[in-house]
């Protein structure tokens, strides 16, 4: 785990600053390549970023970094992404951070839990997953990977598919844990999951199975927020039961995933029997 601690402390310090960053900016980057440089557990320092407001897509960008180290798949798109997803945490919080950050509370700062019932589709990729504004779009970009068999990127970001699918099971694996345990983010945690719900409903790319149980994950998880049925022992009991079969169906070869993620789509698809 060092050897990613010190590939993600690198790929921070590679980050351009000078003319690309403020001095709040700079300010709140150098704090997190200090904690991560000094954590002994690089897995449990990303996870506390990830609750910090506006910070957890770059939270799980760094996530995804680590995996693609360990497993040696490193590449230079890491550093765009990881930049992007950085100026797009930092762009509304930066003075807030910054003295979060100052005050050596920076990964300790609470997460957001404003979540409204009715979450719209969105017609466009969210916060940190979009190119820049100012940017004229490209065609979705195919990723190379070690062994030299293209894959194709998700649109409107040169993130892999198959990446974006490892982070969003990080993400449901997290949730999952938080509910279990019923830690405080579980409301935030689970507005992350309908955002990312609707992004993979409006972009092209993702497989169609993929895409139902993301439909019917967000009519769940609608409903038990709406009905304040997050302590509920049934919750936990459904959140268990899909998250493994998308798990199974994340790690399994592309051509071998069909009809696995099946179970999951039908317990959610059905979940409203257990509460009538």
């Amino acid at each position: 785990m060092s050897q990613a601690r010190d590939h993600i402390a690198a790929l921070l310090a590679r980050l351009p600053q000078e003319g690309e960053l403020s001095p709040d900016q700079q300010a709140t980057l150098a704090s997190i390549r200090e904690k991560i440089e000094t954590t002994a557990d690089i897995q449990q320092e990303l996870k506390n970023l990830f609750k910090v407001k506006n910070f957890s897509e770059f939270a799980l960008s760094l996530m995804w970094v680590v995996e693609r180290s360990e497993n040696n798949a490193s590449s230079p798109e890491e550093e765009t992404t990881v930049l992007t997803l950085f100026r797009n945490a930092v762009a509304d919080s930066a003075t807030q951070v910054g003295a979060q950050a100052a005050e050596g509370e920076f990964f300790g700062a609470p997460p957001s839990s404003d979540l409204a019932v009715e979450i719209p589709v969105l017609d466009e990729l969210p916060q940190g997953m979009e190119a820049e504004q100012q940017v004229e779009p490209e065609p979705p970009q195919e990723h190379q990977d070690v062994e030299g068999v293209s894959e194709p990127a998700v649109e409107g970001t040169s993130m892999p598919v198959e990446d974006h699918i490892k982070k969003f099971g990080l993400m449901l694996e997290t949730f999952s844990t938080a509910v279990q345990s019923g830690a405080d983010d579980r409301t935030s945690l689970l507005e992350q999951i309908v955002n990312e719900n609707n992004v993979v409903g409006a972009t092209a790319g993702f497989p169609e199975e993929y895409k139902q149980y993301c439909r019917y994950l967000t009519d769940f998880l609608q409903y038990i927020f709406a009905n304040q049925f997050l302590d509920d022992v049934r919750v936990m009991n459904i959140v268990t039961n899909i998250q493994d079969p998308f798990a199974t169906w994340a790690a399994a070869p592309s051509e071998a995933r069909e009809g696995v993620l099946g179970p999951g789509i039908e317990i959610l698809r059905d979940f409203k029997t257990m509460f009538e």
